[in-house]
């Protein structure tokens, strides 16, 4: 079986830059995602956002896990807290 996962976000496009709003030099909130595609086995999703080509190397700027398969849609600016089981984190480098 041949599953291919499709995150997107209408906040920017593919292999575009992600808009100051959503980075430490603006709000420092998440961009709204959408997740297809999901194989019929998964119970989670998790998304890592890095950054191949930072100066000090490959660099972790946000992880989110524990997403339940039925949040297609992840919202913007979701709250640091108060999500249930879902978490976050930031690369401590």
């Amino acid at each position: 079986m041949d599953i291919n996962l499709r995150v997107t976000s209408t906040a920017f496009s593919y292999d575009g830059f992600i808009p100051s709003e959503y980075t430490a030099d603006g709000e420092n909130i998440s961009p709204p995602l959408t997740v297809g595609n999901i194989g019929p086995g998964a119970v989670s999703i998790t998304v890592i956002v890095d950054d191949p080509d930072a100066p000090l190397g490959t660099f972790i700027h946000w992880l989110i896990w524990n997403i339940p398969v039925q949040f297609t849609e992840i919202p913007k600016g979701i709250p640091q807290s108060g999500k249930a089981d879902i978490l976050e984190g930031l690369s401590r480098e």
